[in-house]
């Protein structure tokens, strides 16, 4: 009886184990003079282009993806001017939409901390399309979540696109 208590003590501890290495791995993604801070569920891969950085985290086969892109803006931005601000969020939800040949499905103004943003939801014939755009003075930040909408809606997803920081 006691070879078995021990047995099964055993074997549970082992699941549990199995269990624990099964779990995501988060890792940090800070891109070097950025001033912003997401966390992915994984290693993302990292490019810096004239354009901007981008860093991306593809799942399910291709299927889902998680990506982290900051853009320098063209010229210094007021923050605090609403009307400036709103046309360039209305101008990056209009051409990202039309862009995905989807259908608006959210369109919320959200903010971090000073810096005003804009929570899209895209529903596309590929998935659902979640992005978070961020103006700080000097740059364009972006979290966004690509997939089946099971996957986007997920945990994962939410803990993705909540993780972001933005201390410039």
């Amino acid at each position: 009886m006691r070879a078995l208590t021990i047995g099964v003590v055993l074997l549970l501890a082992a699941s549990v184990y199995a269990d624990d290495k099964e779990k995501t791995e988060w890792q940090k993604v800070a891109p070097k003079g950025s001033g912003v801070e997401v966390q992915f569920p994984g290693k993302a891969t990292g490019k810096e282009t004239k354009a901007g950085t981008q860093y991306v985290l593809e799942t399910m086969g291709g299927k889902g993806a998680y990506l982290l892109m900051t853009s320098p803006l063209p010229a210094k931005i007021d923050i605090t001017n609403k009307d400036n601000v709103k046309k360039i969020l209305d101008g990056g939800r209009d051409g990202g939409v039309k862009a995905l040949k989807g259908k608006l499905v959210t369109d919320k103004d959200i903010k971090i901390g000073k810096f005003p943003g804009r929570a899209i939801d895209v529903d596309t014939d590929l998935g659902l399309y979640r992005s978070r755009v961020y103006l700080t003075e000097t740059q364009m930040i972006q979290v966004i979540v690509f997939g089946p909408k099971k996957f986007s809606e997920g945990d994962d997803a939410k803990k993705f696109l909540d993780s972001l920081k933005i201390s410039e």
